[in-house]
């Protein structure tokens, strides 16, 4: 695809979680490298399910991840290789909602699906960010903040991108 790809502003993200999430989930923010997200699946206690929010971008369609390597570069990890950490890590009965914040990231989610995640929420094609950041914020509120149900969140999160005024759309 060659182009260089924009930036994620993960300060900005994580503050749009804290805001929406409130003090209702501790929230640990790290940088999306094959070896945290191994260490995080492996480490992932078993008396709760774990809520994994990746934001990253995806490539070649999205059959690959764009991980970032320690020095923040991007480190194409393959749909197989996720398949393969999701398999040895054992963690099919830990991940309870997994959503993936990155354009083109259905095939990853159907991965997280096939390992026994219980919700997945992803992408198909692409997606403006102020979209993403107002389903996002949304999403999590009613979520967390609201006490919703999944289904009831993401439905919440849908009819907001619908009707809130955006700026930049």
């Amino acid at each position: 695809s060659g182009g260089e790809l924009p930036p994620l502003d993960i300060q900005q993200e994580a503050s749009l979680l804290i805001e929406a999430i409130g003090t209702t989930l501790p929230i640990k923010v790290e940088l999306a490298t094959a070896s945290n997200l191994t260490r995080l699946l492996t480490a992932a206690p078993s008396e709760h399910l774990l809520t994994l929010h990746l934001s990253l971008h995806c490539g070649d369609s999205g059959q690959h991840l764009l991980l970032e390597d320690e020095c923040g570069g991007a480190h194409p990890f393959s749909l197989e290789d996720l398949r393969n950490m999701l398999e040895a890590t054992g963690c099919s009965d830990k991940l309870g909602l997994v959503f993936l914040h990155a354009c083109c990231s259905d095939l990853a989610g159907e991965i997280f699906v096939m390992a026994g995640a219980r919700h997945v929420i992803c992408c198909r094609g692409a997606v403006f960010d102020a979209t993403a950041k107002c389903f996002t914020r949304a999403f999590y509120h009613a979520f967390c903040a609201g006490r919703k149900s999944i289904a009831q969140a993401f439905e919440i999160a849908k009819c907001e991108i619908r009707t809130v005024p955006q700026v930049g759309l």
